[in-house]
């Protein structure tokens, strides 16, 4: 009687640390694969923001790009106003024959 007494707790007790030993496996795996989705996400976030820090770099790149043109365009106008204002006051300096020669009417 003793013997089936103790040979049923034995049962019950292997049974229990089982379902334990199981839960506990779930609980792991379950853990390894949260880490590897949380690891895919670090990932996801971190290529983002490369991808800003990227997009922030081009800006700038675009910006300087197009300060340079219009600096370089401003030069250009400057240039040409100044070249066409030389180019009238040579024209002054040669005074024309009619207003050397006045008219005698």
């Amino acid at each position: 009687m003793v013997k089936g007494i103790v040979c049923d707790v034995l049962t019950q007790l292997a049974s229990v640390a089982a379902q334990e030993a199981e839960q506990e496996l779930r609980l792991v795996i379950g853990v390894d694969e949260a880490v590897r989705k949380l690891q895919g996400n670090l990932l996801t976030v971190k290529l983002t923001d490369a991808c800003y820090e990227m997009d922030d770099v081009l800006d700038g790149w675009n910006t300087a790009m197009a300060k340079l043109a219009i600096q370089k365009q401003a030069k250009e106008d400057a240039g040409k106003a100044t070249h066409s204002c030389s180019e009238e006051e040579g024209m002054l300096l040669h005074p024309l024959p009619f207003m050397l020669f006045p008219s005698s009417s």
